[in-house]
């Protein structure tokens, strides 16, 4: 009988410390834990194939999900579990606390709990956060990390949030942002709805009493619900272009030369003399030959360029000085072209936003430009070539050399501007020096 009552007094004991387990972290994971004392006939714990089999007397080690050093009390770390109000002691003197490392203690009988498994045991497949088992990957209120919250509205994809600015856009008098989740917000001058939002209206009157949106608003699309699923985006004066998956191009802003790859377009829109002329506020698709699928978008003033997954460049919009890979008695075209004399793949297009010409990076990392030469911006002689006349140009892409007439190769992106073009080269030490004829390189 003694020995009946010792052991009934025992259970007992357990079962009051199987009780602090439940004030002292969560109610599931005590039960999970005292599952073994406490039994399961009537399913309280869970499905047998779901609950945890661990008994009280088991020592488990895992990884912690929750909890910071110095914390008591549920959920903490560091400390007696029995702090901030909950009872250190238990029946006939015995009790749970923990130890710097974290790990639960039971006085009194023969057993240690593992603070960290128990957790586990509660949060198997997420973070505990709180009170609250949850995937920080996905959840947007714990994205990536407990407490991280993400905009409204916007969801946490691999534990980013889709609100956060991935890159950015900017032309002379508007910018653009493109978000995480595949969203393009635009800011700046509206005149000729090159913000994309639909309209060619402002919330302010800015410089020369020109419509202007100071604050960012999502591009819309015809449905007036923000463009969805954009890779990347490209600004210049007075309109905008943008990838997205699957490699199509849709643009948007001014189109009195064809540079958003159609005819025509809203006639309410403004030039720089006020005098009316074609644009489209809303995103519209650029028409690509059939079949073709872009991997990369880039504007001009107004013109624009892309380069296809199979490695060819087609450009559209003006052509005075042969920017757009046509003859020069064609001034324009809304129709892409394929620039033609480019001797391999492209890899990277970059258009000067606020100019008139081009350039190629290709896959053996030399680079090949074309347009307006004026100011050396191909490369070449100021002057151009032959055939573009009295026009400084050159019609058809040139290859960039160094100071020895050799290919400029070695390069690993580029980028333009009006007057000067610029190169990252693989394997050169971050400082600037050794002018070579027009090139400043960096080695």
């Amino acid at each position: 009988m003694a020995a009946l009552n010792s052991a009934s007094r025992r259970m007992q004991l357990r079962s009051a410390n199987c009780g602090l387990a439940v004030r002292s972290f969560l109610s599931v994971v005590a039960l999970a834990g005292c599952n073994a004392v406490l039994g399961n006939d009537s399913g309280v714990l869970g499905p047998p194939e779901t609950r945890s089999a661990t008994s009280v007397g088991a020592t488990t080690s895992a990884s912690a999900t929750s909890g910071s050093s110095g914390d008591t009390g549920a959920g903490g770390r560091g400390g007696n579990v029995g702090s901030g109000g909950m009872p250190s002691g238990g029946a006939a003197g015995g009790g749970l606390s923990a130890d710097d490392g974290g790990r639960v203690h039971e006085s009194g009988a023969d057993a240690t709990i593992d603070r960290d498994a128990v957790a586990d045991a509660a949060c198997a497949t997420g973070t505990l956060c709180g009170s609250s088992c949850v995937d920080t990957s996905s959840h947007p209120n714990h994205c990536g990390q407990c407490g991280h919250a993400c905009r409204a509205t916007y969801g946490c994809t691999k534990g980013q949030c889709d609100s956060d600015v991935v890159d950015v856009a900017s032309g002379a008098l508007m910018s653009c942002a493109l978000l995480r989740g595949g969203q393009a917000w635009c800011w700046g001058e509206n005149q000729r709805g090159q913000l994309g939002d639909g309209t060619i209206a402002g919330t302010d009157t800015c410089e020369r009493n020109v419509r202007c949106r100071p604050k960012p608003a999502p591009v819309v699309g015809a449905d007036k619900m923000p463009l969805k699923d954009v890779v990347q985006i490209s600004a210049s004066f007075w309109h905008a272009c943008a990838l997205k998956k699957g490699g199509a191009v849709f643009c948007w802003g001014s189109n009195e030369q064809g540079q958003l790859g159609h005819s025509g377009g809203d006639t309410s829109c403004m030039d720089e003399n006020g005098v009316a002329a074609a644009c489209n506020p809303t995103p519209t698709q650029v028409g690509l030959p059939g079949g073709i699928s872009a991997a990369g978008v880039s504007v001009g003033l107004r013109y624009s360029c892309t380069v296809t997954t199979a490695g060819d460049v087609y450009c559209w919009g003006q052509n005075n000085y042969g920017q757009s890979g046509l003859p020069l008695t064609t001034a324009s075209t809304p129709i892409p072209s394929r620039i033609m004399g480019l001797p391999g793949r492209a890899t990277q297009i970059a258009v000067a936003d606020q100019g008139d010409s081009s350039c190629a990076l290709l896959g053996d990392g030399t680079i090949w430009c074309w347009g307006n030469s004026f100011h050396g911006g191909t490369g070449h002689d100021p002057k151009g070539d032959s055939s573009c006349g009295t026009i400084t140009c050159n019609a058809a892409p040139v290859r960039i050399n160094d100071g020895h007439g050799a290919a400029f190769g070695g390069v690993e992106s580029i980028a333009t501007g009006r007057y000067a073009g610029c190169a990252l080269r693989l394997g050169f030490r971050p400082f600037v020096g050794n002018v070579r004829s027009r090139d400043r390189v960096i080695e």
